[in-house]
């Protein structure tokens, strides 16, 4: 039977039609966004050696529709996907395009058959799994509006599924080499696109005359900026050496790189120079993150864009967007004498973005680069890498506008010193003379933040575990009868998971190995008892509700066996919630939910 229904599944589009370049429309009445799902890689396993059967499931401002189901450990849906687009009332000017905050999702589900029969009729069930999801901000999408996005996504979310063994290709897999990518969440290929093309946000950049006080320092910018612009392959990149403080006054980015003393609940001193980076890559990304645009407009119309200092950005506003994050890694990594720097440039999805460029000079000249909101390493050779165009580079010392055609990142020649490839901010003389006439010109901007004013709180840790614990199984009591169905919980399991999200969180934050198969050595008991659906993931703490949604998008209510012809089932349920705190109410939260029914 399940061969017979295999052979007349709905079938996906070969070669699905892609919707044509067009200039934008320019008064639009309606918008569609086309999705082209091409393939996932590298997704995990299930335990049982059967191959997985995926659905590929698109979300953007509430209304969602789903690939058809792909059989196989490596699917390939090629299917064409459309979602409507609705701005703000109803108005399709630029400007009120541009204030679309919602995000285009695509989950990745495993599907699993429930079949019963009772010699009067058949019934069927599918169950979903999730394996994670790629967000797409609208900005950006908007911001491609003319030409299309497309490329490989790593899985934004890993959301850990129980059951499931992490891929890992042998070394002499001529399929796996075949692949394109290697990637330890998986990652999925897909292209997305406007129809119509609506008018994208502006690429030029504002007023940049007279921003200084002082006059030479001021002119040399705006030399600078049209040095840099000069070449054609250069005219479409974003070059600026000035940011805007809270007071609105403008300064030299470089006063921004300073030294920076982590907490000391952050990294381990005692651990190598590696691990250390890596622990606070991970809390930096940990900091809840909030865009400029996401501010109210000044009374002109104008978004503000602002750079906070790092004290401003952790103990003030307690969130931020692409600079504040980099800043504050960048002078942590500057406290270990790493020679660091701010990237600036463009991503997919993420759009204008900050990095953090770490350099190794001598035997290996290794440059790695540093994704301080998601808590991502990357080589430049790393095709996974969301960085796609580098703008310029600062330090404390100067800034350096990339003059390099656009092409891979493993191309770009990130010796700086060398005048065809980077253009220099300041001269040497320049530097010198402002050293000894106009030192607070150059002075850093930063202070130091005072990390043991307030240091980890476990109660109110304890406290949100309980919240966010009772909500959920509310909620999901709440969805279950929404079906008709009961909510039970199984408490030891929720024991148990409680257990494993601790040690989830001591190995994420490079403390112990805790891996995909010593999960499952934690669960072994239940394992064998039952069949198990469930996830676990980690965010940044910032609403309650924003986590529940994403819960109940993962669509773990719905799983579980057939109930029996009186509408009962055995199906169980277990939930666990853990918060690890960390100094200035910055807080780590696991989230782990299974549906349990009895084999």
């Amino acid at each position: 039977m399940d061969a017979i229904r295999h052979l007349f599944r709905k079938r996906a589009t070969l070669r699905p039609e892609q919707t044509r370049n067009r200039v934008a429309e320019r008064k639009p009445t309606h918008c569609f966004i086309r999705i082209t799902v091409q393939r996932a890689y590298d997704l995990p396993l299930r335990e049982a050696q059967t191959e997985l059967e995926c659905i590929v499931k698109a979300r953007f401002q509430g209304h969602d529709v789903s690939t058809s189901v792909f059989k196989g450990n490596s699917p390939s849906w090629n299917s064409h996907l459309v979602l409507p687009v609705q701005p703000p009332n109803q108005d399709w000017n630029p400007e009120n395009l541009q204030k679309i905050s919602d995000y285009l999702i695509l989950d990745i589900f495993d599907t699993k058959i429930w079949e019963k029969s009772d010699g009067r009729s058949d019934k069927r069930k599918e169950e979903r799994i999730w394996l994670g999801c790629v967000k797409i901000p609208f900005f950006t999408i908007l911001t491609y509006s003319l030409d299309r996005l497309d490329g490989h996504f790593e899985l934004e979310y890993d959301a850990r599924p129980i059951g499931y063994v992490a891929h890992h290709p042998r070394k002499h897999d001529h399929k796996a080499a075949a692949a394109p990518i290697r990637s330890p969440l998986g990652a999925l290929q897909f292209c997305v696109s406007l129809d119509p093309p609506l008018q994208p946000p502006p690429s030029s950049q504002g007023p940049v005359k007279e921003r200084l006080d002082d006059a030479v320092l001021d002119a040399r910018v705006l030399a600078w900026i049209k040095e840099c612009k000069a070449p054609m392959h250069c005219s479409h990149r974003v070059y600026d050496a000035l940011a805007r403080c809270m007071k609105r006054d403008w300064v030299l980015a470089t006063r921004y790189v300073s030294p920076c003393i982590p907490p000391p609940d952050a990294f381990d001193p005692n651990a190598n120079i590696d691990v250390q980076m890596h622990q606070l890559c991970r809390f930096v990304s940990l900091i809840p993150f909030f865009e400029d645009r996401e501010l109210e407009e000044s009374k002109e119309g104008e978004v503000p864009t602002v750079w906070c200092t790092s004290k401003e950005f952790v103990v003030d506003m307690g969130a931020g967007d692409w600079e504040e994050h980099a800043t504050l890694l960048c002078n942590f990594f500057l406290h270990l004498k790493v020679d660091t720097f701010l990237l600036f440039g463009t991503g997919i999805p993420e759009g204008r973005t900050v990095y953090v460029m770490t350099r190794q000079w001598g035997g290996s000249n290794t440059v790695h680069l540093w994704n301080p909101v998601k808590g991502r390493a990357y080589e430049v050779a790393d095709p996974l890498c969301t960085l796609k165009d580098v703008f310029y580079v600062i330090n404390k010392d100067n800034v350096w506008g990339n003059i390099q055609p656009k092409g891979t990142l493993a191309a770009i020649n990130f010796n700086l010193s060398d005048v065809t490839c980077w253009r220099p901010l300041l001269s040497q003389k320049m530097i010198d003379e402002y050293t000894i006439q106009s030192p607070q010109s150059l002075h850093t901007v930063q202070t130091e933040i005072d990390w043991a004013r307030s240091p980890p709180k476990e109660s109110k840790a304890r406290k949100m575990e309980e919240e966010l614990h009772a909500d959920l199984r509310n909620k999901m009591e709440d969805w279950r009868n929404e079906e008709q169905q009961l909510m039970r919980e199984n408490q030891g399991m929720n024991r148990k998971l409680y257990q494993v999200l601790k040690r989830l969180e001591r190995s994420a934050h490079f403390l112990e190995v805790f891996t995909q198969e010593d999960l499952h050595k934690e669960l072994e008991s239940y394992l064998k008892g039952y069949h198990v659906s469930g996830f676990h993931v980690n965010r940044p703490y910032t609403d309650i509700d924003g986590i529940v949604e994403e819960i109940r998008n993962s669509d773990i209510h719905h799983c579980g066996a057939l109930p029996d012809d009186f509408g009962r089932d055995d199906t169980e349920f277990a939930h666990a919630v853990f918060v690890q705190p960390f100094s200035r109410h910055i807080y780590s939260v696991w989230v782990a939910a299974a549906c349990l029914s009895k084999r």
